[in-house]
């Protein structure tokens, strides 16, 4: 029985090294299958990002060809970069799938690459969606003007793009203004004959008044369609159709002009690529304070009401804002506001200039929101000073942009000169700039 039990005993420890060696076994097994993948999967990972590689042609590398499947990708017309320091691209059809930007095969127009990473809020995003035709700048606006209010803004970009369609002021698909109306003419027609900054200022001026007096005909033709067929027979029509004839050929006086200095060397504030380059010489060219930014000078005692009605020069000094201002930028203005009257001018009073000033605020915050940094308004007599109480008290303008109202006291008679020294103080606006605002100012009297 002890020599059985011995036998067992050592079987068993023969037993238990076997089954130790033969987990040894396995585990050394399973570590070299395991290695084994982990080699063939960095192999393969190794492979594939060489492939990849292969793909990632340097593009300035591509092969030169005249062939008409070429491609040149060209700096996007909207880019901050300066356009000389970035070199053409040639792409051709077998390298198309690289590309920086999506091509289309069945076009040979230049595409323009995306440069702007910017993250927009999900109410920017919302805004985009229902109103495509807004450029990214003007949701931003709108979406500034309303404090961020989605709603708020929402329905001020519905009214500002059913004011566009009242007015015939129609957008394209690339977000740029289409002049070009049947019948009409296109702004890029009327800087072709442009000769100067101040010629071209003209010609803006000239083209919103044709375009202000084409909607009010408008306007006024439907309305002529409402009425019944008697009052369409009355012999006074002739006599009216006539005299509004004669009115609208007539060129309104430019209330507003933006004040071109030669000498001047602003930034550039991003012009739309369609406009002609003499127009662009100029955005660039025209008058900036210390501050950088571009003046617009109102001279209000120019209006006329027997021209025309205040709603005609509302809508003119809208249209030719709608040619200063690009679209794709957040530019803000000084607005400078002479109160001097003129000789050969209407030289409305004060009191009756209220109605036309609230119309021409109006319009301006409901479509062109956050455009105003500062207005300068001179020389205030003390009358005028009562007048401001009373528009501060009637809630004429907005909070906002009463904040920005600065006021400038002097003498209002027509011969008085600027108040240089307070207004350089108050605004920045340098010496030169005033002189040559008051020489525009002078060229447009009518002296007998």
């Amino acid at each position: 029985m002890d020599n059985e039990s011995v036998n067992k005993t050592s079987g068993g420890g023969g037993d238990a090294k076997v089954s130790a060696k033969v987990k040894k076994q396995k585990q050394k097994s399973t570590k070299s299958r395991i290695s084994s993948f982990l080699r063939k999967s960095s192999a393969k990972k190794k492979k594939k990002n060489k492939e990849d590689q292969d793909k990632l042609v340097d593009p300035l590398s591509f092969p030169k060809t005249d062939s008409i499947d070429d491609y040149v990708l060209v700096p996007s017309p909207n880019s901050n970069r300066d356009a000389s320091a970035v070199p053409s691209v040639i792409v051709t059809k077998e390298y198309i799938v690289s590309a920086a930007a999506p091509i289309s095969i069945e076009s040979h127009v230049s595409p323009s690459i995306p440069v702007d990473d910017e993250v927009l809020s999900d109410d920017h995003q919302k805004l985009h969606q229902n109103f495509p035709l807004a450029t990214k700048e003007e949701i931003k606006r709108f979406l500034n003007g309303k404090d961020g209010q989605y709603d708020l803004a929402y329905k001020q970009l519905q009214n500002h793009f059913q004011w566009r369609k009242e007015y015939n002021i129609i957008l394209d698909n690339n977000n740029n203004d289409d002049d070009n109306e049947e019948g009409g003419e296109k702004v890029e027609d009327w800087h072709s004959c442009a000769s100067s900054h101040e010629m071209i200022d003209l010609l803006d001026w000239k083209f919103a008044s044709k375009n202000a007096r084409r909607a009010s005909n408008s306007n006024k033709k439907n309305d002529n369609d409402n009425d019944d067929d008697d009052d369409k027979s009355t012999s006074s029509l002739p006599t009216s159709t006539t005299s509004s004839s004669s009115n609208n050929t007539c060129m309104l006086p430019q209330l507003v002009r933006v004040i071109a200095n030669n000498n001047s060397h602003g930034d550039n504030h991003n012009s739309i690529g369609g406009k002609s380059q003499l127009q662009q010489q100029s955005s660039q060219s025209q008058s900036q304070s210390q501050s950088h930014h571009r003046i617009l000078h109102l001279l209000p005692a120019q209006l006329d009401l027997s021209i025309a009605s205040a709603e005609d020069y509302v809508f003119c000094i809208a249209c030719y804002l709608e040619q200063k201002l690009n679209r794709h930028s957040m530019e803000k203005l000084i607005i400078v506001i002479d109160l001097r009257g003129g000789y050969g001018w209407s030289n409305p009073t004060p009191y009756a200039l209220l109605p036309f000033i609230k119309q021409v605020v109006g319009c301006l915050e409901q479509n062109f929101p956050e455009r105003l940094i500062q207005s300068i308004v001179f020389p205030m007599p003390t009358a005028a000073y009562m007048i401001w109480n009373m528009v501060k008290k009637l809630h004429i303008l907005d909070p906002n942009t009463t904040e920005k109202i600065v006021l400038v006291p002097g003498n209002a008679n027509r011969d008085s000169l600027p108040p240089y020294k307070k207004m350089e103080k108050l605004s920045g606006i340098p010496k030169d700039t005033i002189d040559y605002m008051e020489t525009k100012r002078c060229s447009s009297f009518c002296r007998e």
